[in-house]
């Protein structure tokens, strides 16, 4: 017994060290989530702000991502939460140097943080998302493209073709074709988009 709380409490030394020399202060971390087969193009990601070992009235010393989350829509809110309890990771500061987007300081940031967690606006899929919530507490401006993912090329095309077409009769099209895919296998699924 001593050695099995030995082993996991090296362990979570090894990984709370892993993620402190991959992510600073401040970074965004994506975490991507798949539909159903590893070939498939991540559905969307969630995306948290790396804290690290930072400390900020609310917080754990266990906790080291601020994200916009909750099991519902209605419970979402801006908490802390653990790295080491996402399956994979990657840091994704896509707006670092874009014009427009200037990366706020250790301050500044820890500043949205706590100014975020006291007044965290209602989810909301198009204004207000984890991904809303990343891009302003690190740059100071709300930005979701979900860039790399099944959703964020539906929802870039989504709006060219909304211009076009109108509101209503756009939505009908669209949901009315989508295809099913739920009882295709793995393999299948992955044969045919690899050939």
């Amino acid at each position: 017994m001593k050695i099995l709380i030995l082993a996991a409490v090296f362990l979570q030394l090894v990984m709370r060290s892993d993620a402190d020399e991959v992510y600073h202060f401040g970074d965004i971390i994506a975490f991507p989530h798949q539909k159903k087969c590893r070939c498939e193009t991540a559905l969307y990601k969630h995306y948290a702000v790396y804290v690290g070992r930072e400390q900020i009235p609310g917080k754990a010393p266990y906790q080291d991502i601020f994200h916009l989350t909750g099991h519902t829509k209605f419970q979402a809110t801006c908490v802390f939460g653990k790295l080491s309890q996402q399956p994979y990771h990657y840091k994704e500061n896509y707006l670092d140097g874009r014009p427009g987007y200037t990366v706020g300081d250790h301050a500044t940031i820890r500043r949205r943080i706590i100014a975020m967690r006291r007044m965290c606006r209602r989810y909301d899929l198009f204004r207000n998302n984890c991904e809303h919530l990343a891009t302003y507490v690190r740059y100071g401006r709300r930005r979701s493209v979900q860039r790399g993912t099944v959703g964020g090329f539906v929802w870039r095309w989504y709006r060219k073709l909304r211009r076009l077409l109108g509101k209503r009769s756009l939505f009908r099209y669209f949901f009315s074709k989508t295809p099913n895919y739920e009882n295709i296998s793995c393999k299948e699924l992955c044969r045919r988009k690899f050939g």
